[in-house]
Formats: structure tokens, C-alpha cells, sequence
């Protein structure tokens, strides 16, 4: 199949509940705006609206639809109208397990529905991505690993990659480069080979700084030769350049390309963020984390976007808020040292110094060879005297010069 490195998804029409029949125009719009919508969404294989309209019996076996379709995941719901009011009810049904995954509600006045309708198929079909993810990835956690093809190896990489630990980061890099034996074209494999690099160099793993870092860019670069549009692809690409190289402008060359071809790309806006922190934006910075969040608010590996937010605020010189984000972070990924150092300079400039050493400790019982002017020595903050600030705050919370 052509789409068989991408979940696959059909949007039925929605059954009008008390609706003429002249109001029928009302559903499909709202149909055609949410396959839009996702089709938006690279990670996704999407029916076209047309392919799905001769599917209005409520009675219809759903199973069947799918396996007519070639499709996974449907997507369907109903419509009521009660004078003014329209009421939408949409569920997200994962066929193969027979569950529903996801259901919710939204009510527009019919005056205003051609105002919202874009805005409520996009809140539905970014809303849908998380679950559908987190489905995937249980079904590929029940096959055996020989049955795995490239997409299910990609889909264990990306759930070890983000545990941070140790072993699960080399059973990671392991399941990517199977995912590109099987297919040495899989644009998406060595992005997260890339990202891989990002976090073995940022997470103090590394043994040869420039050689890794050479190999992330050299694996995001194959990655866009594939796909050259792809929004992680170039989020990663940006990322590496200002992260490893200090090359600012081609990053956010990148990011920009990547959030123009795709608007609600939350790795794009959040690790675009990143960038604007190191040449000292922190308003800039900001407004990204934040909308970077907003765009995907139930990600299963929201510690990712939510530490964005920590570098943006500690640059933005908002402290309290930094303090907020990074300790959220700690929460649910206690591991990811890039956080902790961020969380315990916030502290040191909030002026909280005995929990800036508790979180200083942490670190160092995770990374024990990290030192402050190791670090420093390749940090990409654009101002130096930006960076000396940082590497005092680092040692007053405790971190070895």
C-alpha cells in the first residue's frame, strides 16, 4: 500500500439528527473542512472527503467500510440541529481493536458555523493525532519483532527514544537503522536518527561532539533529500544547525519553511523556539513554546514541547514561569538532564539557591561527568555575556566548574 508508513484514517459523513434535508450541505462542509484538515497532517493517510460520501447508512458495519477503504481508524459523528443551535458529536474509532478512542462535543450557533467550522475541524483533527499515535503504537508493541516492517520499527524507535534512558536509547538507534534496512528511503527513520544525535549530545552521552554532530546534520540532510517538505524532517534540520552549529539564520530558514508549508506543526513551532532563545528573543521565543503547546496538548511526549517553554521563559527573564515549566518537565521526565540544568539556573535567578543545588544534585547523580565549562564551550547562546550569566548560575546551583 502506498500509505503503509502512515496510520490511515476515513471521515464519514455525519448523520443529521433533525436536520432537513436541505441542511445537508451543513454536514458535509464541516466533513470536508476536517479531511482537510488532517490531510494537513504529514504523519497521517487520509480518505479523500468524495471517497466516503456514499457512506451515510447509520446501520453500516464499520469493519467493512474500513476494509473497503483500506483505512484503520474512522472518524465519525453526528449533527442536530435545534433552532439556532448546531450540536456536533464526533468519535474516533480504531476498527481493528473495536474501540473508540476519542469523543467530544462542540455547539455553534448556524450563523457562525462558517466561522468556526475551519477552527473546530482542525481542534478535531489535532485532538485525534495523539490517540491515533498512542493506538499505534500498542499495535506494534503486540507484534513480534520479526513482523515488524520499517513504520512499527520508526513507532518503537520514537517510544524508546523518549524514555531517555540509557539502554532505551541504544535499543532506539537499533530499531531506526532496522526501519532503514527495510527501507533505505524512509525519510521520517532518519530524521529520528538525527533527533537521536540531538539528544545523545544534549544528554551528555557523547564521546566526540563535532564527529556526532556532523552525523546528526548528515542524517537530517538525508532525511529532506526524501522529503524535502516534511515539517519534522526540517524542524529537526533547524534544530541541529543553531543547536550543534550555531548557524541561526539557516535554522530559522528552516523553521520557516517548515511552518509555512505547515501551519500547526507543533515540533516546528516548539524546537523553532529553541532558536530564538539562543540568539536572546525571549518574547519570541515565548509566543512559539506556548503555540507549540497548544497545538498538541495531549501528546504522549509533551515534556518535549513543555521544555521549550523552560528555555524560552528563562530567556525571557520571566523566572517564576520558567520555574513552573521546568519543574513540570522534571515530573514527567526526571531524566531529561537539558531541562534540569535550564530549571536550576531558573532557580539560582528566582532566587530559590536550596532548590537550584537540589536540582544541580539530580543532574549530576544522572550525568556525573558533566562540567560547566565543558558545556559552555559549545552552548550555542549567541551573547557572551548571556552565557557567562549561565555558567554562573550553573555552578551556583551546584554543577562542577
Amino acid at each position: 500500500m502506498a500509505h503503509a508508513l502512515k496510520p490511515s484514517v476515513a471521515v464519514l459523513p455525519l448523520q443529521m439528527l433533525g436536520l432537513e434535508a436541505a441542511d445537508a450541505y451543513l454536514a458535509q462542509g464541516v466533513v470536508h473542512d476536517i479531511v482537510a484538515s488532517l490531510a494537513g497532517i504529514r504523519d497521517l493517510f487520509v480518505v479523500s472527503s468524495t471517497s466516503t460520501l456514499g457512506f451515510t447508512d447509520p446501520t453500516i458495519d464499520a469493519a467493512s467500510v474500513c476494509h473497503h477503504l483500506g483505512v484503520r481508524y474512522l472518524v465519525t459523528g453526528t449533527l442536530t440541529r435545534s433552532g439556532e443551535l448546531l450540536r456536533m458529536r464526533v468519535q474516533l474509532i480504531d476498527v481493528d481493536t473495536k474501540s473508540m478512542l476519542w469523543t467530544n462535543q462542540y455547539d455553534s450557533s448556524i450563523s457562525q458555523l462558517f466561522d468556526v467550522q475551519e477552527k473546530i475541524a482542525t481542534n478535531i483533527a489535532y485532538a485525534l493525532l495523539p490517540h491515533i499515535h498512542i493506538s499505534e503504537l500498542k499495535h506494534a508493541e503486540r507484534k513480534i519483532p520479526q513482523s515488524m516492517n520499517a513504520y512499527d520499527l520508526v513507532l518503537q524507535g520514537m517510544y524508546r527514544l523518549y524514555r531517555l534512558g540509557h539502554d532505551d536509547m541504544q535499543v532506539a538507534r537499533t530499531l531506526f537503522e532496522r526501519a532503514l534496512d527495510h527501507d533505505p528511503h524512509y525519510a521520517a527513520a532518519y530524521a529520528l536518527m538525527a533527533k537521536w544525535y540531538i539528544l545523545h549530545i544534549g544528554e551528555g552521552h557523547t564521546t566526540d561532539f563535532k564527529a556526532d554532530s556532523h552525523e546528526a546534520l548528515r542524517l537530517a540532510s538525508r532525511a529532506l533529500e526524501f522529503e524535502p517538505s516534511d515539517p519534522m524532517a526540517l524542524a529537526i534540520f533547524g534544530h541541529i544547525n543553531s543547536f550543534l552549529f550555531a548557524a541561526y539564520d539557516r535554522a530559522i530558514d528552516a523553521f520557516d519553511r517548515a511552518i509555512g508549508g505547515t501551519p500547526n506543526s507543533a515540533i516546528a513551532w516548539s524546537l523553532s523556539a529553541s532558536t530564538y532563545c539562543y540568539i536572546g528573543d525571549g518574547p519570541r521565543a515565548v509566543a512559539r513554546a506556548s503555540y507549540g503547546i497548544s497545538l498538541s496538548p495531549l501528546d504522549p511526549y509533551a515534556y518535549f514541547y513543555q521544555s521549550a517553554l523552560t528555555n524560552a521563559h528563562y530567556t525571557n527573564e520571566t523566572f517564576d514561569e520558567a520555574v513552573h515549566w521546568g519543574t513540570k518537565v522534571m515530573a514527567g521526565a526526571p531524566q531529561f538532564v537539558a531541562n534540569l540544568r535550564l530549571l536550576a539556573a531558573s532557580l539560582v535567578a528566582a532566587g530559590s539557591l536550596e532548590r537550584a543545588r537540589e536540582v544541580g544534585a539530580a543532574h549530576m547523580r544522572i550525568d556525573p561527568s558533566f562540567s560547566v565549562e565543558k558545556y559552555c564551550s559549545w552552548y550555542p547562546i549567541k551573547q557572551p555575556a548571556r552565557l557567562a550569566l549561565l555558567a554562573e548560575r550553573l555552578i551556583e546551583a551546584g554543577l562542577p566548574r
